[in-house]
């Protein structure tokens, strides 16, 4: 995505933006190969909402040291080539001192929208029902740790050095 952003691409119709499944999830609309526009029109109707093809575009944080286990969701309008709506997500109950803050809330430091209270609503209603997306959100957060494993039996200090040298393992290849 930031290759393309970099490169200049810009969103120029439901093409460009219906090929990834999760984008279709988004808009309640089953995986095939071709939509209509009419089609997609029909798919977004609220009151407070331009008709149009939207997307989220999720940032986890990549600081190494950081465990802020939250995601930025910029909910992005195509036809109006712009963020509708930015929403800050986190997926553990904030700690001292920011412990006032909500784990689900529209970022006030990032773009909103005249839509983006309407938008907020169909994310909240997409978490509490699509469980395989809340877990695709969730999963770069909360990484699983696997437990490495030695591939043969432990070698004593005091035994042969399994090089064949002949010497005791911890006076040869022992780090």
């Amino acid at each position: 995505m930031l290759d393309l952003a970099r490169g200049g691409h810009e969103l120029e119709g439901p093409s460009d933006v219906l090929k990834d499944p999760f984008v279709l999830e988004f808009l309640g609309l089953n995986e095939r190969d071709e939509w209509r526009e009419r089609e997609l029109e029909q798919v977004i109707d609220r009151d407070g909402l331009p008709k149009g093809d939207y997307l989220f575009r999720e940032f986890y944080c990549n600081e190494p040291d950081c465990d802020c286990r939250r995601v930025v969701l910029q909910v992005y309008w195509a036809q109006g080539k712009r963020v509708a709506a930015t929403i800050n997500y986190a997926f553990e109950p904030s700690k001292p001192p920011f412990d006032d803050e909500p784990q689900v809330f529209l970022d006030p430091l990032n773009p909103q929208s005249d839509s983006s209270e309407v938008l907020f609503e169909i994310f909240g209603e997409i978490i509490a029902d699509d469980r395989a997306y809340y877990d695709r959100l969730v999963r770069p957060a909360f990484p699983r740790q696997e437990q490495v494993r030695r591939e043969g039996p432990k070698i004593g200090p005091n035994e042969p050095c399994p090089c064949g040298s002949g010497k005791k393992y911890k006076r040869c290849c022992r780090p």
